[in-house]
């Protein structure tokens, strides 16, 4: 079978059964025997008045699929480089696991600060535990978050959040916000800031963070990083084919920032 995608890969266009075989080497009922099930599968087509084969819907998808994928990566780290270039704090990104319901941390871009947390990529965390998590679940079906709430809400440090109560209300603001921030959560003396990320379906798929030491978080630095991890959130899921609308308070309060060099300059023109 990989012979004859190898096959189609290389010709790039429509192909009948006879120049198949002759081209792979294998006999052509045993051609016609794969093909048909590759076409059952919507990996291949067949048009039956040409007699020829191309390229399916699904495996279309799925070549889109890995390419979005590895222009996803490397766009998101390319945003993650600009952002800690703004405030050379560390940014992450965390995908959302759908089988596990956790959130794991694919990419980190480190600031250049003496003091940095260490993150663990790779690693499944709780989702009600830090920014980084909560902003995604607060966009999950509302049945997919009562699952989890039932499933136990697990005290991490003095600061996690466990009362379903509290932490519904907490979901409403951020889904009202499109933002999150978080103090000591899952880390001691760690400030998460982070924003969601959707795909084309308006599905939430991760967020995309930045964390800081406490000591070193003051208050006005709250506003600049929440928008350059908005931004960027935004810039990531518009890759993915989300369309993102703003509001006038929204968009008002983004170019005031932007266009105030004393808070952030947003400077994504190269993704």
């Amino acid at each position: 079978m990989m012979r004859i995608l190898r096959f189609v890969a290389a010709q790039g266009m429509q192909w009948n059964i006879r120049a198949l075989a002759a081209e792979v080497g294998i006999p052509r009922s045993t051609v016609h025997r794969l093909c048909k099930v590759m076409a059952d599968n919507k990996i291949l087509t067949y048009d039956p008045q040409a007699e020829e084969y191309a390229w399916g819907p699904d495996m279309v998808r799925i070549a889109r699929s890995i390419l979005q994928e590895t222009d996803f990566r490397e766009t998101a780290l390319r945003i993650m480089r600009l952002i800690v270039g703004q405030c050379n704090e560390s940014a992450i990104l965390a995908l959302y696991d759908r089988l596990t319901r956790k959130v794991i941390f694919t990419e980190q871009v480190q600031c250049d600060q003496l003091i940095r947390y260490h993150i663990p990529i790779g690693d499944k965390l709780p989702m009600h535990a830090g920014a980084s998590g909560k902003v995604i679940l607060a966009f999950l079906p509302e049945d997919e978050i009562e699952e989890i709430i039932a499933s136990g809400l697990t005290r991490i440090t003095d600061h996690t959040v466990v009362d379903p109560i509290e932490l519904r209300k907490q979901l409403a603001e951020l889904r009202r916000t499109g933002w999150a921030i978080s103090h000591g959560e899952r880390t001691p003396e760690a400030v998460a800031i982070a924003s969601p990320i959707f795909d084309s379906d308006s599905c939430v798929i991760g967020s995309l963070l930045v964390t800081i030491p406490s000591y070193r978080f003051q208050a006005d630095m709250e506003t600049t990083i929440h928008l350059l991890v908005k931004e960027g959130a935004e810039k990531l899921s518009h890759l993915l084919g989300h369309h993102t609308p703003h509001s006038t308070e929204e968009s008002d309060e983004k170019s005031s920032c932007l266009n105030d060099p004393r808070q952030t300059k947003l400077l994504y023109p190269t993704v």
